[in-house]
């Protein structure tokens, strides 16, 4: 690219980072403990440690999207919750 000063700028290409947003319907109690346990030791948007792997494709470097984990009931001990996610860096 070219400023008006007709300067040259430069930077290097990246891949495109990877967002998700994960859906889980109606599942039990004991699964959304394991989620909530997990979401608590990654400390919400603190962790950038852990990958995701989606039809064989693994996502290093992926945090949360947010601090706070809504869940809803759809029906007697079913739950229901959105887990959105993306990558920081490659």
């Amino acid at each position: 690219m070219r400023f008006c000063n007709d300067a040259e700028q430069r930077w290097a290409a990246r891949d495109q980072y990877g967002v998700f947003v994960l859906t889980l319907t109606n599942i039990s109690g004991f699964d959304l403990s394991n989620v909530r346990d997990f979401f608590r030791a990654v400390k919400g948007r603190f962790d950038p440690t852990w990958s995701l792997t989606i039809n064989g494709a693994t996502y290093n470097n992926m945090i949360l999207d947010s601090d706070d984990l809504l869940v809803t009931e759809q029906k007697q001990n079913l739950f229901t919750l959105q887990v959105k996610c993306r990558q920081v860096h490659g």
